[in-house]
């Protein structure tokens, strides 16, 4: 083997070694950027499983308020739950204002010691106190509610939730009428009509008032209950639920959370007004 310049073997060149070169600081930062980007998309997607689930065990808790509220109304003469009206003397309050959380520990829920008049919340307890609902049907995982711990022993022995801010993630469709929303035919039972609002998430309060179907879509869906934001589960009169992206979801696209003169807190004012309490403070 004959050597013809050094570094040389037969004619042909040695190959020099090449170090591998190292990540630049540049580089380093791009991967970097793209696993944030990554990591940031899967946990999106996770909280969108996450809000879909819970979103759909919303909705079966309601189906199964709305299948005890047809039991209820199939043992009342057809009436939905409510306790004491108000009365003005031997009349009808015309304008009943509706209260909530009221007469806790009342052993009678239809006594004039029990809840207060025109209590939707306690109307609304009559479904475990009869049907047998457990508290945490009227939970919903979105939010931050808890259930009630009223046990079933001493759940005769009670007219309403311990504390209805934190035990009851649904509003009601009020049960107490004006005496305007009487004489147009209003009746919370089993013949209301299929696209009647009964129940839904838990009423946002004052954010839903003084709109209108045709207001900016930005301000009604700051109306949106505030459990999914993005709108609400709400139980229709024949029983089925539906997920509705705008509070204007009633008969006549009635707005659930207002009456239809535009009260957060008041009483229906005519035959097909449903709305939905109790509202968030």
């Amino acid at each position: 083997m004959s050597r013809t310049r050094a570094g040389a073997i037969n004619g042909r060149s040695r190959p020099r070694f090449c170090p591998r070169r190292g990540f630049k600081r540049i580089e380093a930062i791009v991967l970097a950027a793209v696993a944030v980007v990554g990591a940031v998309f899967v946990l999106l997607w996770v909280m969108r499983s996450y809000t879909i689930a819970h979103r759909i065990d919303c909705a079966k808790n309601l189906q199964q308020l709305g299948q005890a509220l047809l039991l209820y109304s199939n043992n009342n003469r057809g009436a939905y739950p409510r306790v004491r009206k108000g009365m003005i003397g031997d009349s009808i309050d015309p304008d009943p204002k509706p209260v909530y959380g009221t007469g806790v520990t009342a052993k009678n829920p239809f006594a004039d010691d029990g809840p207060a008049p025109n209590d939707v919340t306690a109307a609304l307890f009559l479904l475990t106190r009869y049907q047998d609902v457990p508290p945490q049907r009227f939970i919903c995982p979105s939010s931050w509610d808890r259930a009630d711990n009223v046990t079933p022993a001493f759940v005769k022995q009670r007219s309403n939730f311990t504390d209805y801010r934190r035990n009851l993630s649904y509003s009601y469709a009020n049960p107490y009428p004006s005496m305007t929303a009487i004489g147009a035919g209003y009746k919370l039972n089993n013949t209301i009509s299929a696209e009647f609002a009964v129940m839904a998430d838990r009423n946002p309060g004052n954010s839903t008032a003084a709109l209108t179907k045709d207001s900016p879509p930005a301000d009604i869906r700051r109306a949106n209950s505030r459990i999914h934001l993005e709108g609400q589960n709400v139980l229709y009169g024949d029983g089925h639920v539906a997920f509705q992206i705008t509070p204007f979801c009633g008969v006549n696209q009635d707005n659930i959370y207002t009456t239809a003169d535009g009260k957060v807190n008041g009483s229906p004012v005519d035959a097909n007004d449903s709305i939905l309490l109790p509202a968030q403070e």
